[in-house]
Parts: C-alpha cells; sequence; structure tokens
C-alpha cells in the first residue's frame, strides 16, 4: 500500500494529480496554489498515518496486520484503532507532526518518523513491529539512520 501510495504522489503535475485535472478534484474549493498544496499535503498526511495501520506486524503472528476481519468487532484489524492500540497512538503522533508542517508550509522528512517512534512507540512492550522499516529509514536518509539507528532497528524488529 506504502509504495503504491508514493508512486501516486509521484504523478501530481502543476495541471493534475493522480490522473484527474485540478479542475476535478477542487471544484468545490477552487484551483489555487494554496489549495494543491492542501491537497497534497493531505494525501502526505494519509501515507504517513497509514504506515502504522498497513505496514505492521503483530509479534504474536508474525503476520502483517492486514484487512481480515476481526470476529469479535466486525472491523479489518489495519483499521481498528484498539487492535493493537499503540498504533493508533503512533499514527495520532504522526498526523500531529504533519498537521504541524501543513500550517507552517514546511517540508517533513524521516526525522517526523524517528520522531514517532522514540515517544510514541512502546518500546518497552514492543506491541507492533514494522519489518525492515529501518533499512526504508536508511534509503531515504543514510547519515540520519547512522546516528539514530537504534530507535529504527528497534521498531523494525520483532521482541
Amino acid at each position: 500500500m506504502i509504495d503504491e501510495d508514493f508512486a501516486n504522489l509521484q504523478k501530481i503535475t502543476y495541471t493534475s494529480a493522480l490522473g484527474k485535472d485540478w479542475t476535478e478534484i477542487l471544484k468545490t474549493v477552487g484551483v489555487t496554489d494554496r489549495n494543491k498544496r492542501l491537497y497534497v499535503y493531505s494525501l502526505a498526511l494519509h501515507t504517513a498515518t497509514d504506515v502504522f495501520a498497513h505496514n505492521t506486524f503483530n509479534p504474536a503472528t508474525s503476520k502483517m496486520i492486514d484487512h481480515s476481519e476481526n470476529p469479535i468487532t466486525k472491523v479489518a484489524y489495519a483499521d481498528d484503532p484498539n487492535f493493537i492500540s499503540n498504533r493508533f497512538a503512533c499514527a495520532k503522533a504522526m498526523a500531529s507532526i504533519v498537521i504541524g508542517h501543513i500550517k507552517s508550509f514546511t517540508p517533513g522528512s524521516i526525522e517526523d518518523f524517528y520522531t514517532v517512534a522514540n515517544t510514541a512507540y512502546d518500546d518497552l512492550n514492543r506491541p507492533f513491529y514494522m519489518d525492515k522499516f529501518n533499512g526504508k529509514a536508511q534509503l531515504v536518509d543514510s547519515a540520519y539512520y547512522t546516528s539514530h539507528h537504534t530507535v529504527f532497528d528497534l521498531i523494525s524488529t520483532k521482541k
């Protein structure tokens, strides 16, 4: 899911996004540079928070948390904020960071993921892990990863 979202972000141009003309996407609010930026930030917000729903693994089963339905709650495991609730806490922390970037029109960075992993993630109990997340962080910014690898490695491995 995350790779698809990233590929879609790369399809954004001055005249269109995700294969649709800006006039269609922003028809109710108007096509302005500000509205385009807000739309792109909303995509980034969705993608950054979805990491904690769709890129996490349950250490009890070593399986990715997916959209299979929880028979008790009738909600997909990945979309259930109560299923391994620390995922939701991390997503909320990430949303807060991204909204801060939106308000100040500043770019996000790998540091945002580090901040969530270092503050909101329950590193004592390690209720979920994000397989190979450390490798992805290293690809984004190898120097930053090298100086912060302990936190990235912790959230990336099964307890």
